[in-house]
């Protein structure tokens, strides 16, 4: 089969071409002709057969693919739809032209064949390795039909009758086949589906992010209030040695006061240590929670690293199984290399769980030390109620209440 191949597209900047030729005429005609998600348009010129597939992708963009056959005509279409799905699927899946966006369609990363020679030469040498195994149904191309003219358009569903639109593109004009679904193949559609669940769980692995910057939030406030708390006791311990002061100044009372003022006395003591060691516990709580809160980011970073890396892995292992595919002389090398990225792709599923299980220790340990400072703070209530029911200190509520 004496063929060559072209790619050409519309990629919001004009039509462009991997060859800068006369073909370009007919890729504009293919171009302004399309009007389907995927079609393949036929015209015959003399001796030569253009067999053109044209995808919509993002945007309203097109991408091409063209089939020049020299004296001989394919008799199939069921087959030659198989050929470029497969071929859009290994450049999809290279990503050196078109990848797959986060929602799953297809999108080119070029404006023009020219910005990246080297894939596009990559890509035509794919092309030619995919339809070359058409070469059996191969026919010489009959006489051409002169009742037809270049202007006539033939239109056909991909289900219509194969032998009917064999015969009629090999005639004068242009001849659509048309395809409305399924026009992925398995490995695209699965690469796409692989890729929407990859998605979805960093999305949630997002909103995770979230609720935990949210619990910090709360913390920090709840620290705020300790430390109001802990400002008030310190007032109204200040406010229980000028009590005392004027108690002494008072002569008349000394006497009959000063067993109570001892008692008083051995009471504020045991205040001051449980004060002292309240706030102790409290600093130690503070740092315990900036230390859980650097582990926790720590965490979060490594989670992401280690998500963005395990990513990288199931592509490349999804590229390596379709390039074994087509390359059945390198099968042993792609296996074991694919052996490789799987045991690599396990080995950071394991870290993952284990980051997951130490972000869920992390957890528990912060809950316990909240549970440990709500009891402190009960403590210090209860430290307070105590002392206001002593005799000094319902004469403080009443002097200050005055």
């Amino acid at each position: 089969m004496n063929c060559t191949i072209y790619l050409f597209g519309e990629f919001g900047h004009g039509v462009t071409s991997s060859v800068n030729d006369y073909t370009k005429n007919i890729f504009e005609e293919f171009i302004s002709k399309a009007n389907a998600p995927t079609q393949i348009i036929i015209h015959r010129s003399e001796a030569i057969m253009n067999y053109g597939y044209v995808r919509q992708i993002t945007d309203n963009h097109l991408f091409g693919i063209c089939v020049q056959i020299n004296g001989q005509y394919m008799a199939t279409t069921k087959k030659l739809f198989t050929a470029f799905e497969n071929i859009i699927a290994n450049i999809a899946v290279r990503g050196d032209i078109l990848y797959l966006n986060k929602k799953g369609d297809l999108e080119a990363t070029i404006s023009h064949f020219t910005d990246k020679p080297e894939e596009v030469e990559n890509a035509v040498v794919n092309c030619m390795t995919e339809i070359s195994k058409l070469s059996p149904t191969c026919k010489s191309l009959p006489d051409i039909d002169f009742s037809t003219t270049d202007c006539d358009i033939n239109l056909f569903n991909e289900n219509d009758n194969s032998q009917t639109i064999i015969n009629t593109s090999v005639k004068n004009g242009y001849t659509f086949i048309y395809k409305e679904q399924d026009y992925d193949t398995l490995a695209l559609s699965g690469y796409r589906s692989t890729l929407y669940s990859l998605n979805k769980e960093n999305e949630d692995y997002k909103k995770k992010v979230k609720e935990l910057e949210k619990e910090q939030r709360i913390l920090k406030r709840e620290k705020k209030q300790m430390g109001v708390v802990i400002v008030l006791f310190i007032a109204l311990f200040v406010g229980s040695i000028i009590f005392f002061n004027t108690i002494e100044e008072k002569n008349e009372d000394i006497a009959n006061k000063q067993e109570t003022i001892e008692r008083q006395k051995v009471e504020k003591d045991n205040l001051i240590e449980e004060k002292d060691e309240i706030l102790n516990k409290n600093t130690q709580l503070q740092n315990r929670n900036a230390d859980l809160t650097i582990k926790q980011e720590s965490t979060r970073k490594e989670l992401e690293n280690i998500k963005y890396e395990h990513d990288k892995l199931k592509i490349e292992h999804e590229r390596l199984k379709t390039v074994y595919k087509s390359k059945e002389q390198e099968n042993a090398f792609y296996k074991t290399e694919i052996s490789s990225l799987t045991s690599k792709n396990r080995r950071l599923e394991s870290k993952l769980d284990e980051a997951q299980k130490d972000l869920t220790q992390k957890d528990a340990a912060y809950k316990i030390l909240l549970e440990k400072y709500d009891r402190t703070c009960q403590q210090l209530t209860t430290m307070e109620n105590t002392y206001y029911s002593t005799k000094e200190g319902k004469k403080a509520i009443r002097k200050y209440s005055k």
